[in-house]
């Protein structure tokens, strides 16, 4: 499309591309996001020694709604990005463009995939906890070389609706991932 329009088109084009995507990917991630909360929601439960698992179908709807909303805006945001780049540097953003669809194509998956199953899976019990009664989480750093800001927090307790805080890193939603590649959890402490 970037051949056939100026870059103004091209914007043009891609904000009305991008209007509806994050329903079309709401669509494509539920079963998935789903099925691990669903999975994850008992082990959580067991840890803890609760009899009871909680509804957890609003959860996941707001985090399925969530991640359609961060994976669009990073979609969009880092094509606006090389259009912007390219301007500036005249130069030809199209393949630009392409070669970023390849990287995406090539790896996109996976990173999104390890990000958000340790995202959902730490919510999922974090809500577990919450209605368990739980008021107090431990971060725990996992794998042999965690990274200065997991080291930091690990074994670090907070209040079950306080942020872990690393480096001046602030985590928003107050479980992992802090980073891309994190692989630490949540904890009752």
């Amino acid at each position: 499309h970037l051949g056939q329009r100026d870059q103004q088109g091209f914007q043009m084009w891609l904000d009305e591309f991008y209007r509806d995507f994050p329903e079309y990917i709401s669509r494509q991630t539920l079963p998935a996001v789903h099925g691990l909360a669903e999975a994850v929601a008992p082990i959580a439960a067991d840890e803890v020694a609760s009899k009871t698992i909680p509804d957890i179908s609003g959860f996941v709807s707001e985090y399925n709604r969530d991640l359609a909303i961060r994976y669009t805006g990073s979609s969009k945001g880092q094509i606006t990005q090389i259009l912007a780049e390219a301007s500036k540097a005249g130069q030809d953003a199209a393949p630009l463009i392409s070669a970023r669809l390849d990287g995406w194509e090539a790896t996109r998956s996976e990173r999104i995939a390890a990000n958000e199953t340790v995202r959902l899976s730490n919510g999922t019990a974090k809500m577990v906890f919450i209605a368990a009664g739980i008021r107090r989480l431990i971060w725990q750093a996992e794998g042999s070389e965690s990274c200065e800001f997991c080291q930091a927090l690990d074994g670090q307790v907070v209040g079950i609706e306080s942020k872990f805080n690393s480096l001046g890193l602030n985590n928003s939603e107050g479980h992992p991932p802090i980073h891309e590649g994190c692989t630490c959890r949540i904890a009752p402490a």
